[in-house]
């Protein structure tokens, strides 16, 4: 992310956003509301430097801010799993219906489902049969975000760096 100084100073410093887990969110949401302008690109250059090597590192990155994004709402939790159901896991579980109508609409929504992930494929140079995981990555989503939201529910919040930040 970069940031004019007097942007900085005009937002009153990283002192404004001190008290949020998602602080690039925040900082963006400050700039927005000081009259500043965003951009947000993706490069084929861009590179994660953090370590998240194994599930259980991805499913606790995901789990830290999921919840607090959802506004720690259980009906926000319940209506995007509903909605990520019906969007990702709904059309594969009925491509091989009984029921011919079901089956071809279910089959061109995962066409469409697979064919917009593939443009983001093609500019980091994945494989395209990678397009096949997009329903189990949302499964998977799913999982951390109802893991995110029973931490909350335990008073464990957002837990990053060994602190608990969204109690």
């Amino acid at each position: 992310m970069l940031l004019r100084a007097q942007m900085l100073k005009n937002i009153g410093g990283f002192h404004s956003i001190g008290a949020e887990i998602i602080d690039d969110c925040a900082l963006a949401a400050q700039v927005k509301g000081a009259g500043g302008g965003l951009w947000l690109g993706v490069v084929n250059e861009t590179r994660s430097i953090r370590g998240y090597e194994t599930l259980s590192n991805i499913r606790d990155m995901i789990a830290r801010t999921a919840f607090n994004q959802l506004r720690h709402s259980w009906a926000l939790l319940t209506a995007c799993l509903f909605g990520m159901l019906l969007v990702f896991v709904a059309p594969l579980a009925l491509v091989f219906s009984t029921r011919n109508a079901a089956g071809w609409i279910a089959t061109a929504a995962c066409i469409l489902m697979f064919a917009t992930y593939m443009p983001i494929l093609r500019l980091y140079r994945v494989n395209s049969l990678s397009a096949l995981t997009l329903p189990f990555a949302a499964c998977f989503y799913m999982y951390a975000t109802i893991i995110s939201g029973f931490r909350y529910g335990r008073g464990v919040g957002g837990e990053w760096k060994g602190r608990a930040q969204d109690l």
